[in-house]
Formats: structure tokens, C-alpha cells, sequence
């Protein structure tokens, strides 16, 4: 039997990667679930990543005022979601195995404010 945390409903996001034989390895972050296939809101980076450069990839989007609080609801967390990009970036980066990462999507949590990944794919190089 499987017991899973109940994912909130929230603004859902995507953060992933890839490899290049010839660019080497990169990582992805941008408005996810369906959004991602649709809007193609998304920004690159090459490893290795920092919060920092993370946090200018989001800020960069076109959905980031979306994520800064607009109309009067409240903003997410950017810091929270620039670090699990950076986090990404470190694990591909100790771990050459990885081909592929796709975590979409990863949705906000005010109660625990961080993003929470509700679906994980990874595929081998």
C-alpha cells in the first residue's frame, strides 16, 4: 500500500534537463503542467547552475509576475524554486547516469513554503 501527501492546488511548474554530446548538460524551468506544451514559457541554463543564475532564469519568464503575486493573491516562494533548480543542476552534475529529468509539475505550498514535485520522470543516458 502506497500513502502519498496530497499535493495542494497551486501555480504548477516544471524543472528539468538534458544532456548534449555536444553542449553538455543543461537544466530547465518554466510554467509547467499543461502550460509547458502550450505557453513554452520556459528558460536554460548550463551546468553548473546557481540559486543565483536560477533565480534570474525565473525572473526572466513571462509567467514571473505570476509568481511575484498579482491582483492581490500572493506570490510564491522565487528562492524556493531557484534552489530546487540549483539542486537539479548539483545532482546531474554528481550523478553523469542521468539522461533526462523531467519534474512536472512541482506546485507551491504556502504551508510549507517550497515547491513540492508531483510527478518525477528520469531516463537514463
Amino acid at each position: 500500500m502506497f500513502v502519498q501527501e496530497q499535493v495542494p492546488d497551486g501555480i504548477e511548474m516544471i524543472v528539468g534537463s538534458a544532456r548534449d554530446a555536444a553542449l553538455g548538460g543543461s537544466v530547465m524551468v518554466g510554467l509547467g503542467g499543461v502550460w509547458v506544451e502550450i505557453m513554452k514559457d520556459v528558460s536554460f541554463g548550463y551546468l553548473p547552475v546557481s540559486a543565483e543564475e536560477a533565480l534570474r532564469m525565473i525572473d526572466g519568464l513571462r509567467c514571473a509576475p505570476l509568481l511575484k503575486g498579482y491582483r492581490g493573491q500572493a506570490g510564491v516562494n522565487r528562492q524556493s524554486l531557484a534552489e530546487l533548480v540549483e539542486r537539479v543542476s548539483a545532482m546531474l552534475l554528481a550523478l553523469p547516469a542521468i539522461g533526462e529529468l523531467d519534474l512536472n509539475p512541482v506546485i507551491y505550498s504556502p504551508a510549507k513554503d517550497s515547491f513540492i514535485a508531483a510527478d518525477a520522470r528520469i531516463k537514463k543516458a
